[in-house]
């Protein structure tokens, strides 16, 4: 005999807890209930529940630190919440601090269902799982492809993890460059997704195909329409789309990219008949949506759909500190590919490194540790083997705060790029600032500025 999985509702409204439970009893699954969040904790203690529907306003104690507490108690159970559509904001911190997912207000019972399934389908240690990834990329400071040991870094990394199994659309920004398709990747490869991870750049398809790339077509719906043809939409039934430079969405089609977030439906170009889809949305942009909205470029009600769940990528120039890291892993990469034995990267190179603007930021230091490894005929990467624009650039050992900055902030700046201006090298860092080395390490692991 199978046993239902136990499901526990929280919610403070009697009309919407007793529909969920109705919509959960009839689809098979065991159905508690608590109407608020002493009764939630008193039920956990007696039941073995594996998954719990709590609302995020609920009276006495909100349903954050009902998260919080049945995290500490049974961090197996797995926990979604249900969120006004006001309350987003709570929903991102309930991720953050261990929920699975959230749920938006009003409820679709299909989509509770769908999230219900998924979650039941999950291990039992996938929470010890995500804590086991974290560990990992703290001690390598590699993630997923990406290389960084900088506290802002591993908090994105932390994110990622945090976030892989939600449903809600993620927004990516970030200038050219800092990896917003590689964070996408490692959005999907985390999650459970079972479903391919599709990619449509949009600033690539000319204008008056997208619609047709991104929802698909019927024979005949435009001259060169020969046959159906799937859209990339329904190529990522189950899995992920990413939707890279989704600010170079034409306005007409905003709309109807709007709806497909709202609702999972979408109708492709040349029919009136709609089609349900379950995919998770990502999608980056190196404009500012705000001004573009601003402007009239882009649709607000669209924006806001997007931006629920937000990660910033900043500059290469930002996190200095991670240039020799980045670094020493593309030199290993490229001299494994062409066949070459450089050992090391000199001091005056990895100072030039340390000390360029990068205004294409990891990319450009990717392609220029590869042309340096390619020119290289030494055992160790020197000056001459760099690209004429690093060897032009004179690097500025100069660094500008603004007046009122607090005295904290200014230390940590200080020692931040001291350290990315010497590759890293902590020794010569603390004789420069005029430390002891062991004073440097505190300091440094005071401000996180490694991970």
């Amino acid at each position: 005999m199978v046993v239902a999985h136990t499901i526990l509702i929280v919610e403070d409204d009697t009309g919407a807890r007793t529909a969920l439970v109705k919509a959960l009893e009839k689809s098979g699954y065991r159905v508690l209930q608590a109407s608020n969040g002493e009764q939630a904790l008193q039920v956990i203690a007696k039941e073995e529940v594996r998954l719990v529907l709590c609302d995020i306003k609920l009276p006495a104690m909100d349903g954050l630190e009902v998260l919080t507490r049945i995290k500490k108690l049974q961090p197996q159970i797995m926990v979604v919440m249900m969120t006004a559509f006001g309350s987003v904001e709570k929903a991102v911190k309930a991720l953050k601090t261990g929920a699975m997912d959230f749920l938006e207000k009003p409820l679709d019972l299909e989509m509770i269902r769908s999230v219900v399934e998924t979650a039941l389908q999950m291990p039992l240690a996938y929470t010890q799982d995500s804590e086991g990834i974290i560990q990992e990329f703290k001690h390598t400071n590699i993630f997923e492809g990406m290389v960084g040991g900088s506290r802002v870094m591993h908090d994105i990394f932390d994110t990622i993890i945090k976030i892989a199994n939600a449903r809600t659309t993620v927004l990516i920004s970030g200038e050219t460059g800092t990896g917003k398709e590689l964070v996408a990747r490692a959005i999907h490869n985390n999650s459970h997704r079972s479903g391919p991870f599709i990619v449509i750049n949009l600033a690539a398809v000319p204008d008056t195909l997208i619609e047709s790339e991104l929802f698909g077509h019927v024979k005949g719906a435009h001259s060169t329409a020969f046959r159906d043809r799937k859209g990339r939409l329904a190529e990522a039934e189950g899995g992920t789309l990413f939707l890279d430079e989704v600010g170079d969405i034409p306005e007409n089609i905003q709309v109807k990219l709007l709806r497909a977030l709202e609702n999972r439906t979408y109708e492709r170009l040349g029919e009136n008949t709609s089609h349900k889809v379950d995919v998770r949305f990502i999608a980056a942009t190196n404009i500012n949506l705000e001004e573009a909205v601003a402007t009239g470029k882009f649709r607000q009600d669209l924006y806001y759909r997007l931006k629920v769940l937000r990660i910033a990528l900043p500059p290469l120039r930002e996190h200095a500190e991670d240039i020799p890291l980045l670094a020493q892993t593309f030199l290993q990469r490229f001299c494994q590919e062409n066949s070459r034995q450089i050992r090391k990267i000199s001091q005056e190179v990895m100072d030039m490194l340390c000390g360029y603007r990068w205004p294409g930021n990891i990319r450009e230091l990717e392609k220029v540790m590869e042309t340096a490894v390619v020119m290289s005929d030494k055992d160790t990467l020197l000056p001459v083997h760099l690209a004429p624009e690093l060897n032009k650039t004179e690097t500025k050992n100069t660094l500008s705060i603004p007046i009122g900055t607090p005295l904290r902030d200014v230390e940590r700046e200080m020692i931040r790029h001291t350290l990315a201006s010497v590759g890293g090298n902590k020794t010569k860092a603390a004789e420069i600032l005029g430390i002891g080395t062991r004073t440097l390490y505190r300091k440094i692991e005071e401000y996180g500025l490694q991970g």
